[in-house]
């Protein structure tokens, strides 16, 4: 019985899983491994062995590597359009209270901009108040707004020359007790989307209810 080929992964010289296939095999999809634990900077070597008596000849392959950063680096004009402070009003909250999540965004350039993008990552434990962005809707402080898992983008008409820092605080509810990240959020003009500017909030905690606090509004944290 001939052997079957196998097919190991290794990142960083750690060890990584083992695939077997079929003596036949002409093609195999092999899902990349995971690699959280890479977080500086520097040259990895990624390696793909074949072993096996069966293996009569080469097979090609495609790799398709990703990887994903706490805070992208800024691109487009120097100094950025922009300058953010965002900041969540708490560093944590009981379960089904409130906090308000500020963009703390600044326009850096002295004439109007046109439509504007604040893409803002929440955390995956709160869910943005479709109520509250309704209203933002409604008395124009914001021209659209839509929502996406652990995201709220919202589109602005424009802003002024010399305009002061935005105040547009976005109301989260604290849904599932838990240690969270957000994705990165970002500002940039509608039709420049490479020139975006990133900003990153730091891990928010929301505590279970049952451990002694959480009673909704009343625990609500004010939109300062």
């Amino acid at each position: 019985m001939a052997m079957r080929p196998r097919c190991a992964k290794s990142i960083l010289g750690m060890e990584g899983e083992v695939h077997t296939f079929p003596a036949d095999t002409r093609a195999a999809s092999v899902a990349s491994a995971e690699s959280d634990h890479v977080q500086r900077p520097g040259t990895f070597e990624v390696k793909l062995e074949w072993h096996g008596s069966a293996v009569k000849r080469l097979l090609p392959f495609v790799a398709d590597i990703e990887c994903k950063v706490r805070k992208p680096f800024n691109a487009g004009t120097s100094p950025p359009l922009f300058s953010t402070n965002l900041r969540l009003v708490a560093a944590e909250a009981w379960e089904s209270d409130v906090v308000a999540l500020h963009p703390g965004v600044t326009k850096q350039v002295s004439e109007d901009m046109g439509m504007t993008i604040l893409q803002l990552g929440t955390p995956a434990g709160c869910e943005s108040r479709a109520d509250q962005l309704a209203e933002l809707r409604r008395s124009g402080r914001v021209a659209h707004f839509e929502t996406q898992p652990n995201k709220v983008i919202i589109y602005l008409d424009g802003l002024r020359a010399n305009s002061g820092p935005l105040s547009l605080p976005v109301e989260l509810e604290a849904r599932i007790p838990g240690r969270y990240t957000a994705p990165a959020s970002a500002a940039y003009p509608y039709y420049h989307a490479e020139q975006r500017v990133w900003d990153a909030l730091p891990a928010f905690y929301v505590r279970a209810a049952a451990d002694g606090g959480g009673d909704g509004d009343d625990n609500a944290v004010a939109a300062d």
